[in-house]
């Protein structure tokens, strides 16, 4: 047997007659290319009329018309020809006198199209050589196993199917909580909470460490808050409800919203190192510590009315909060804008800044 895929020349195969099993456009391809040759080529498969440079000529296959067809497809009642059915793929006749087994109880036979050409030659049909056409899965593998595959690839998406879920690990990709802080910040009970993060972790997106009695979570790696990332741009792109809903939660970017004006990250570095800007960040505190944009002030959002002296007066403020979806910057911006101060946001946060590899501080514990 050979597999359209490794099909060269007609030289690879023995001189005689060649059975085409499944031609699809793979192996319509091959059976033009044997016949040019002089080989005698039986050709089966329903897709063969997507190759019209092959011929002409609609054939009879079991009461209904194929269409367009190579010449060497119509009926020649001894050949060693397969005609798929109308039932679905995998199901198949063998050629009667009127080229089908007639309106009684057809023959059907598995969906390997190895199973057609192991079935011809129980019945003594000679089979010179064979070419299969069809999936690379069906011709050496096991599909059970293949099931086995996907069905474990799922625990990855069946753990990312809660939006619960999905924003405890925007909350881990700041750094590793215990269940306690994350049921916090998350507004769930810690049962709840717990049960989120034990399905998380059989999805393999976060391990826990045991300090004591508490246990404290973290993404399982840079991957996952990457993945987090991809997620999010894909919803974006083809979901019009997640941008409405993103647009919601932060407001639009329009000229009249004061935290329409970004800064980049670039920008930002310089700036900062220039000592241009006073960078802000307005996450909790315990988010800060697990690691910030180097030189940034730490002041959280609910505090920043009561603090703002902290600021150094006549100074522009770039915010910068979790992520692009993070809304905490925006509030900064917004407040510090209505108190008198030049003030802008980081075009993204903290989740988008450690993937870019950008420096990052972390304070002593």
């Amino acid at each position: 047997m050979l597999h359209s895929r490794d099909y060269r020349r007609p030289a690879q195969l023995p001189d005689g007659s060649v059975l085409v099993v499944g031609a699809g456009n793979s192996g319509a391809e091959i059976a033009a290319d044997l016949a040019s040759d002089g080989r005698d080529v039986r050709l089966s498969g329903r897709d063969v009329g997507y190759m019209p440079r092959l011929g002409a000529g609609p054939t009879r296959s079991c009461g209904r018309s194929d269409g367009p067809a190579p010449r060497w497809r119509d009926a020649d009642r001894g050949a060693q020809v397969i005609r798929w059915v109308a039932s679905g793929p995998g199901n198949w006749r063998l050629p009667g006198s009127d080229g089908c087994r007639g309106p009684s109880a057809p023959r059907t036979v598995g969906t390997d199209a190895r199973h057609v050409v192991e079935h011809l030659v129980r019945r003594g049909r000679p089979v010179t050589a064979t070419v299969i056409h069809g999936s690379v899965e069906d011709d050496v593998a096991d599909c059970a196993v293949k099931t086995d595959l996907f069905d474990e690839l799922a625990r990855v998406g069946k753990a990312l199917g809660s939006g619960k879920r999905l924003e405890l690990l925007d909350l881990l990709a700041q750094g590793p909580r215990s269940v306690a802080d994350l049921a916090s910040a998350a507004g769930l009970g810690l049962t709840t909470a717990s049960a989120h993060l034990q399905t998380l972790r059989r999805g393999g997106l976060v391990t826990g460490d045991r300090d004591g009695t508490t246990i404290r979570y973290r993404l399982a790696g840079t991957d996952v808050a990457a993945l987090l990332l991809r997620v999010r741009g894909v919803a974006a792109a083809h979901l019009p409800d997640v941008v409405a809903a993103r647009d919601r939660y932060l407001g639009p970017l329009t000229t009249d919203n004061p935290a329409h004006e970004e800064v980049g990250r670039d920008e930002l570095l310089r700036r900062a190192r220039a000592g241009e800007i006073v960078v802000l960040d307005v996450r909790p505190a315990t988010e800060y510590r697990a690691g910030h944009i180097p030189g940034a002030v730490s002041i959280p959002v609910q505090e920043l009315a009561d603090r703002l002296d902290e600021l150094p007066a006549g100074a522009d403020v770039v915010a910068y909060c979790r992520g692009a979806w993070c809304v905490l910057a925006h509030d900064a911006v917004r407040l510090l804008t209505a108190r008198g101060r030049r003030a802008y946001r980081l075009v993204d946060g903290m989740l988008e800044w450690r993937l870019d590899g950008r420096p990052v501080e972390v304070d002593a514990a």
